[in-house]
């Protein structure tokens, strides 16, 4: 179990590296400020950043599905599994605390890579 603490743990901090640097990356080649770029994609593709979307593809089902993956984050199996395997309880109370802070610091970063994208993708493709 230590072997498998200690990979997690070096994965975790890998990943975490390479999401924030990926988000630095993408903020720093923007050609403008986001809201200028988020402007001017919806300018090129009517819709872009509206709902139901372009292709009337965000209807409510679809808006449910979102929802309920997103919010699939804070209770992943394969993570919340291994919660139970602490041998002191001071450690269940660290990850009470330590588990919520790293998926902020984890996934918003993912989540403003993924909003940020799509509009400079249509400036940089197009």
């Amino acid at each position: 179990m230590k072997s498998v603490a200690w990979t997690d743990a070096i994965q975790g901090v890998v990943f975490t590296i390479i999401v924030l640097l990926a988000l630095f990356v993408l903020i720093k080649s923007m050609p403008e400020d986001l809201s200028v770029v988020m402007k001017k994609a919806t300018e090129i593709r009517p819709g872009l950043n509206s709902i139901p979307g372009p292709n009337k593809l965000y209807t409510p089902i679809m808006n449910l599905h979102l929802a309920i993956t997103i919010g699939s984050f804070a209770v992943w199996p394969h993570i919340f599994v291994r919660f139970f395997i602490a041998k002191k309880r001071e450690t269940y109370k660290v990850l009470a605390v330590a588990f919520p802070v790293y998926e902020l610091v984890c996934m918003v970063p993912l989540l403003l890579i993924g909003i940020m994208i799509i509009p400079y993708l249509f400036l940089v493709v197009i």
